[in-house]
């Protein structure tokens, strides 16, 4: 290979990622699992743990740094403040006492088992989130987006993916109370300059709406321009992304915008995921321990804990047992956590490989706990049965 052209090589290496990954895809595709495992799954294969394919390590790094960057790019997306306003207090108020409860007993879990520094930190963040992408894109497919379960579904989503973002805020800080301050009053200027351009934006896509080719280029460029500030004020790439997003959700040509970036935002976070694969290594027992907890954690308490909220909130059993079922599994923004905390140096390569497992199980699960939600309704609905007294208010 000495002879062979660098830009041949690259564009080898990126070749043989994609056929991979496609070609798990449809394999996983097949018995209706999410696409996320098979691409980290890809990343083992083709990454130094096995087939040690790729030699590039830090293109393939750069070009999924791109992949977070549009990941978190349509997560700010689905940020409307209209939406906001309709989730009512059922997903607003219950989705921050979700995220802040299942936070302090992951924390007080990895305490326990002696992890120490900042591990506990990202630990509890990984599990306090859902997943945005894997759970609208199962609710999609079923149709349920906009029946009941599905609106608080995806209030409190939206809910978490702000209390995500803020948590990335502050992680990209060194963790004084002055950097997050500071980190804090710049992500909030950054939130403010998205609302005030929200309103502005308009004309601009407009005169770009005619044409698909100048509508992408116009919609890329606003990212990268929200991305190269967010690196010049010394924030993270995912807040510039993020808040990038949330501009452009409120404008006239949301719908437009998504329509022409799924393409290329698909392209690049496969590279992401298999990236993480790349890195993955064996637990050892300590961490197999740790693993067994948080799965308990996240595919029963976490369920358990939304489905009372939303029952106290004053819906019926049905609805909050789909709603907390529906919501058991880790979410994307905990890869892009942990990738963050492996790169500063906050986390090990055990604990990283372990998140991202409990990531890829949990994801893998729900699959299954949103298609046979209706058999599982009426198996699994009796911890409900001491809400009974409660009255139906909401419905």
């Amino acid at each position: 290979m000495a002879d062979v052209p660098s830009e041949l090589v690259i564009l080898t290496e990126i070749g043989i990622m994609i056929i991979i990954a496609t070609f798990l895809a449809f394999l996983v595709r097949i018995s209706k699992q999410p696409l996320i495992p098979a691409y980290i799954l890809t990343g083992i294969i083709i990454g130094p743990f096995f087939l040690g394919l790729i030699s590039d390590m830090d293109l393939i790094a750069s070009l999924s740094q791109i992949g977070v960057a549009f990941l978190i790019f349509t997560a700010g997306l689905e940020i409307k403040f209209k939406k906001l306003r309709e989730v009512g207090k059922v997903a607003s108020i219950g989705g921050i006492v979700q995220v802040v409860v299942m936070f302090l007993l992951a924390f007080g879990v990895a305490v326990g088992l002696g992890f120490v520094d900042k591990a506990p930190i990202y630990i509890g963040l990984v599990v306090a989130f859902s997943s945005t992408m894997i759970v609208v894109t199962l609710l999609s497919e079923r149709r349920e987006l906009n029946s009941l379960h599905g609106r608080i579904i995806i209030g409190i989503l939206l809910v978490q993916d702000i209390a995500a973002i803020i948590a990335l805020a502050i992680l990209s800080s060194d963790f004084s109370w002055s950097s997050i301050g500071a980190v804090l009053v710049k992500a909030f200027i950054f939130g403010l300059i998205a609302v005030i351009l929200s309103k502005g934006v308009n004309p601009f896509f407009r005169r770009a709406a005619d044409n698909r080719e100048l509508l992408l280029l116009v919609s890329i460029s606003f990212l990268f321009l929200f991305v190269i500030g967010a690196f010049v004020t010394d924030l993270s790439l995912v807040i510039g992304a993020f808040f990038a997003g949330v501009a452009l959700a409120n404008s006239d040509y949301k719908t437009e915008i998504q329509g022409n970036i799924t393409s290329l935002r698909e392209f690049f976070a496969v590279i992401f995921f298999i990236t993480l694969g790349m890195q993955l290594m064996w637990i050892t027992n300590d961490f197999l321990i740790l693993l067994l907890f948080l799965l308990g954690l996240v595919l029963i308490i976490k369920p358990l804990l939304l489905m009372y909220i939303v029952r106290i909130g004053g819906f019926k059993k049905r609805t909050a047992f789909l709603t907390g079922n529906a919501l058991a599994q880790t979410s994307e923004f905990a890869l892009v956590i942990v990738t963050l905390g492996f790169g500063l140096g906050h986390i090990g390569p055990g604990l990283f490989s372990t998140l991202v497992l409990l990531t890829i199980i949990t994801m893998t699960f729900t699959t299954y706990l949103i298609t046979y939600e209706k058999r599982l309704v009426n198996w699994f609905s009796w911890p409900l049965n001491i809400l009974d007294h409660l009255k139906t208010k909401k419905e």
